[in-house]
């Protein structure tokens, strides 16, 4: 920690010190923990949004960060809206999103607006 302190202190130009602090930070995000969810389960025509954020083309697989939780929301193409949230867990050691698989959890039902009605035969009631 000493040798970046002196680093800084020796750094003369605003534009260094603020280069350095950028630099650091998107290595940092470049190194935070990553997880593939798998979306092959969604239908094209629904929209995604992912922590607030829509998404332009459901991907057959998400990449997301695993050391924070995510909410996923689905919406639109004569589909029911569904959310699902995905936490953090610690698995061996590192953080792991659960569900890994939203295929496994969820199934997406298409809307329809007809209404069926069955009648039992031999039923008393008349229509």
């Amino acid at each position: 920690m000493g040798r970046w302190v002196r680093y800084i202190s020796e750094v003369r130009s605003p534009r260094s010190v603020a280069s350095l602090i950028i630099a650091s930070t998107l290595l940092g995000l470049a190194c935070a923990p990553k997880q593939q969810i798998p979306l092959h389960c969604v239908p094209r025509t629904v929209t995604l949004w992912v922590d607030k954020e829509q998404v332009t083309e459901v991907p057959p697989v998400l990449e997301l960060r695993s050391d924070q939780p995510h909410t996923l929301f689905f919406k639109g193409g004569g589909y029911e809206t569904r959310m699902l949230v995905l936490e953090t867990q610690t698995h061996e050691g590192r953080p792991k999103l659960s569900p890994s698989d939203p295929c496994r959890e969820m199934r997406f039902v298409e809307r329809n607006r007809n209404l069926e009605i069955e009648i039992e035969p031999g039923s008393s009631e008349n229509p």
